[in-house]
């Protein structure tokens, strides 16, 4: 048996309040294809920019390893950040929405 709690009677939180997503399905990050995307995109880059700087640039391999992976590291951090800070200040957290509860 599902327990409903007061966030599933609320007609404020329906579909035809929410404004449609203008991006493909493939870069809408709250789609799946969105996600797998950008998971993919986030590995792909840094392994194309390792080849790059490698063989075009030629830059020693140890030392592109280290720069890219500290780069990955410190963009996507900042990314994460970023995205918490922009819910938090916009108050998209999901204890504040609700939907992901399911006590009773």
């Amino acid at each position: 048996m599902r327990h409903m709690n007061a966030v599933d009677n609320d007609s404020s939180n329906s579909d035809s309040d929410k404004t449609p997503n203008k991006l493909p399905f493939f870069l809408d990050p709250n789609t799946k294809g969105g996600a797998v995307f950008i998971a993919i995109a986030a590995f792909t880059v840094p392994y194309v920019g390792y080849n790059i700087a490698v063989s075009q640039m030629n830059v020693d391999p140890i030392d592109a390893g280290r720069w890219i992976g500290v780069g990955f590291t410190v963009v996507s951090s900042a990314l994460w950040v970023a995205s918490y800070v922009f819910r938090v200040a916009t108050k998209d957290m999901t204890y504040v929405r609700g939907d992901s509860c399911s006590c009773s």
